[in-house]
């Protein structure tokens, strides 16, 4: 069975490179891609994923459509990532109850594994 991933960045470019690096994992479809906080919520609760991947600088950020995202994903575990580490982008993070933070500068290495080990399909590393 494989891991549902719905990635929400507003960025063309950066989506493209996470497609990439998913190619060559066979156990994580690509299930649905977001270019704004609303429209990740509307997916996440049409898609059902395992895990979304999530930009922290998207262009729609409130904390109406926060809520909207956390209500619609249901639990499930939500992977932050940013291309800048500071202590304000860490808080966003932690209101987003994200399970972990990305540096987008280490996606190719570090993105499928993170995907894996928070994935509702592994029980043991659900947060709790």
């Amino acid at each position: 069975m494989k891991i549902k991933l719905l990635v929400a960045d507003d960025s063309d470019v950066m989506r493209g490179a996470i497609r990439r690096v998913l190619q060559e994992s066979l156990d994580v479809s690509l299930v649905g891609e977001a270019t704004t906080f609303t429209q990740t919520a509307l997916l996440a609760s049409e898609l059902k994923p395992d895990v979304i991947v999530i930009d922290l600088h998207m262009s729609d950020s409130d904390e109406y459509t926060l809520a909207k995202i956390l209500k619609a994903s249901l639990g499930c575990p939500i992977i932050a990532m940013s291309l800048y580490e500071d202590e304000e982008t860490r808080k966003m993070a932690d209101s987003f109850k994200a399970v972990k933070f990305l540096d987008k500068a280490r996606l190719y290495q570090e993105l499928v594994p993170t995907i894996r080990q928070f994935s509702r399909l592994n029980v043991t590393a659900r947060p709790s």
